[in-house]
C-alpha cells in the first residue's frame, strides 16, 4: 500500500483587528477542525465586542493541550476527552459541542450510502476497489489526517474499534483532508461536519442509511474548552461568549449540537 505524507503547511496565527497599546490579548490554541468548524466565527464576533485580541495557534488537539500545560496558551480547544490525570492536576474541561464525524468522498462519486462494515473494510485495507461496494471499477484512495490528531484517534476508536488504519495519503492538518478528497476522484476520508460548511468538491455519505443530520447518526466527536484551573478573565469572557445564545446559534448553523 502506498504511503504518501502530504504536508500542507498550516497558517499558525490568525490576527484580527488592529492592535492598540491598551488592547488585551487572549492566547488560544485550538484543534484545526474546531477552529474551522466553530472557533473562527466566534473569534470574529468576540473581538468586535471586546477590547481583547485573540492570538490563535492552530494545531492538533494534543499540541493545543500541551501548549496550555506549558504556559504558551490561556485556553485550549480540544476534540478528545481530557485524560483523568490532568483533571486530577486541576485542569478543567468544559464540553460545548457534539459534532458528527462525516465520511466524505469526491463530489462525482456515485456512492451515496456506506455501512459501518464497509468503512472498516476500506480503512483496514480489506476492500480496495469501489466496485466492491457498488461503485465503479476504480481503486479506492484512503485519506487520513495526521495520526497525532484527535480526529484520527476518534475515528480509530469510534469507527474502526481500534483496528489499525491502512492509508494512501496523509495530511498535516485534519481540515486538509477535505482538499485532498476534493482533488482525488476516487478518494475517501473523514472530517468534522462543522468544518465542511460551504466547502466544495466533496459530499457526505450516509452511514447505515443514516444522514449526518439524523440524531441517531452513529459517529460523534465532543469538542471541549480546557483551562489550567480557573480561567483568567479574558479566557472566561471568551468561554462565556461561546456558551451564549449567539454561540449556540453558530454551533447549530455549522451542523453541530450544543451540549450546554
Amino acid at each position: 500500500m502506498r504511503k504518501i505524507i502530504i504536508f500542507l503547511l498550516p497558517i499558525l496565527f490568525f490576527l484580527y483587528t488592529s492592535c492598540t497599546a491598551a488592547q488585551e490579548i487572549l492566547r488560544l490554541s485550538t484543534s484545526a477542525q474546531i477552529a474551522d468548524g466553530f472557533g473562527m466565527d466566534v473569534i470574529k464576533e468576540f473581538e468586535a465586542k471586546h477590547n481583547i485580541k485573540v492570538q490563535v495557534f492552530i494545531c492538533c488537539s494534543n499540541t493545543a493541550l500541551q501548549r496550555l500545560i506549558n504556559g504558551f496558551s490561556d485556553l485550549a480547544c480540544v476534540a478528545f476527552k481530557l485524560p483523568v490525570k490532568y483533571i486530577e492536576q486541576g485542569y478543567v474541561e468544559i464540553p460545548f459541542a457534539k459534532d458528527p464525524l462525516a465520511i466524505i468522498v469526491n463530489k462525482n462519486n456515485k456512492i451515496e450510502n456506506i455501512t459501518t462494515y464497509q468503512i472498516r473494510q476500506i480503512f483496514s485495507g480489506q476492500i480496495s476497489n469501489w466496485n466492491d461496494i457498488g461503485g465503479i471499477d476504480q481503486e479506492i484512495y484512503t485519506i487520513i489526517p495526521n495520526t497525532r490528531t484527535a480526529l484520527y484517534k476518534n475515528f480509530q476508536v469510534l469507527v474502526l474499534q481500534q483496528l489499525p488504519i491502512s492509508w494512501d495519503f496523509q495530511s498535516y492538518l485534519s481540515i486538509n483532508v477535505i482538499k485532498l478528497v476534493a482533488n482525488l476522484k476516487n478518494g475517501i476520508g473523514f472530517i468534522s461536519n462543522g468544518a465542511l460548511k460551504n466547502k466544495v468538491g466533496v459530499k457526505i455519505l450516509k452511514v447505515n442509511s443514516k444522514s449526518i443530520t439524523d440524531k441517531d447518526y452513529p459517529y460523534f466527536q465532543t469538542f471541549s474548552f480546557v483551562t489550567k484551573g480557573r480561567p483568567n478573565r479574558n479566557a472566561k469572557e471568551f468561554i462565556n461568549a461561546a456558551l451564549s445564545k449567539r454561540g449556540r446559534e453558530i454551533i447549530i448553523s455549522k451542523g453541530m449540537y450544543p451540549i450546554f
